[in-house]
């Protein structure tokens, strides 16, 4: 049997001159997963990069899920089994398994984009559960945790204590940070280290996390599937670019295959020891040039460029101007600049927003953690759904917030 994995395809990610990147870097990694002649497709979440997408973005996702359903069909029999009960699951051309992913997750009493997507027979979606594909005398389970909150991430999957089912191949699917690929350690950002995992899996795939990686370690044999698309201009991700990962069952073999066409990333940084603002205009200029000189592709090339260290003294990182250091490339790059200077009264501050900003979380995802944070303070503490309050929040529903927290305080 021939299955393929990628994941966090973000359709709906949007920035200026790159309105089109998510769903073409989407239609790209389909496309090539095809061309395997798969029997299955397997997604680690983050499929959407809004929970509530917009009307565009749910037209992107009918024109992308459709391309595997008009393929021929698939010769597996698929079966999806919860909570003790299992049935056969229909489908069209190349069937789709997935989980969701941060970005799609919402409080229980909501649907959301995956359940959608069910229903309208793109995908099977598992929280939870399992699917059984059977292929003449092979058979594969794919178990799947859909994505939560880091800080219960480890309490979810040993509540969930998946185990592999004998006689057959064996694959777990995930979405969540893992300590081990963490520059720092808070159960917020991650909960679960690999010796966390659970055993007996033949392979242990991971969204989440936007660079690809393959390794074993504590007799687990893990993939981080990667992004299709670059929306943070990390580091690790200038290093390696996207793939699709294709797995023969019977030979063992997982094969990575780069997506063609694929945005350029370069990642600089800049070290100042007190220089002027001229100075860090002029080297950020070199810096830039540099990197151009080297570029030779057509497209235009994701430039981040970090600035790190201290500037002149009486000055601070507010009197230099972003725009001016932008300007000189607009039309040549697309340029990101991250001012971390360090003054002594912002040291901790900018400390502490760089380790937000490496944890890979939006705004949303910063938001609850730190109502989280919050609520574990209070007598609620666990006793309240922290998702489904942020959401009411966000929706600006503070009557049924408070008569949700007047009910958890009676």
């Amino acid at each position: 049997m021939k299955i393929v994995f990628f994941s966090d395809t973000h359709l709906g990610f949007t920035q200026e001159k790159r309105t089109t990147e998510a769903f073409d870097q989407c239609k790209t990694a389909f496309e090539l997963a095809i061309a395997q002649q798969p029997d299955l497709i397997v997604l680690a979440g983050d499929l959407v990069h809004h929970s509530v997408p917009s009307q565009e973005t749910w037209l992107e996702v009918a024109q992308l899920f459709s391309l595997p359903q008009k393929q021929k069909q698939s010769e597996i029999k698929l079966f999806k089994e919860k909570n003790g009960a299992k049935h056969e699951v229909h489908f069209q051309g190349i069937p789709v398994v997935s989980i969701h992913g941060t970005h799609e997750h919402r409080a229980k009493d909501y649907a959301n984009v995956l359940d959608i997507m069910e229903y309208s027979g793109f995908l099977t979606y598992l929280h939870g559960c399992h699917v059984i594909a059977e292929k003449g005398n092979t058979a594969v389970v794919v178990h799947g945790m859909s994505g939560v909150p880091e800080k219960k991430a480890l309490d979810v999957l040993k509540y969930w204590n998946p185990k592999p089912v004998e006689n057959v191949k064996n694959i777990l699917v995930l979405h969540q940070s893992i300590k081990e690929f963490l520059p720092f350690d808070d159960e917020m950002v991650a909960s679960i280290s690999v010796a966390d995992l659970p055993g007996g899996f033949d392979l242990i795939v991971n969204g989440h996390l936007h660079w690809t990686n393959e390794f074993s370690e504590h007799g687990k044999h893990l993939l981080l599937t990667g992004s299709t698309v670059i929306t943070q201009m990390k580091n690790l991700e200038s290093k390696k670019p996207k793939c699709i990962h294709v797995l023969d069952t019977q030979t063992n073999q997982l094969t990575k295959l780069e997506i063609p066409n694929q945005r350029r990333l370069y990642y600089e940084k800049i070290e100042f020891t007190g220089e002027s603002l001229q100075e860090v205009f002029d080297k950020v200029y070199k810096t830039v040039s540099d990197v151009l000189e080297k570029h030779k592709e057509s497209s235009l090339p994701l430039i981040k460029v970090k600035l790190l260290g201290k500037l002149a003294v009486g000055l601070k990182p507010g009197d230099l101007s972003v725009d001016d250091l932008l300007n000189p490339w607009d039309g040549k790059a697309i340029v990101a600049i991250d001012k971390s200077f360090a003054g002594s009264d912002l040291r901790s501050r900018i400390k502490h927003l760089a380790e937000l900003q490496q944890s890979k979380q939006s705004i949303l995802s910063l938001g609850l953690d730190l109502l989280e944070k919050n609520l574990d303070k209070t007598s609620f503490d666990k006793s309240i759904d922290s998702k489904h309050l942020f959401e009411l929040l966000e929706q600006g529903e503070e009557e049924k917030v408070i008569e949700l927290l007047s009910k958890k305080k009676n």
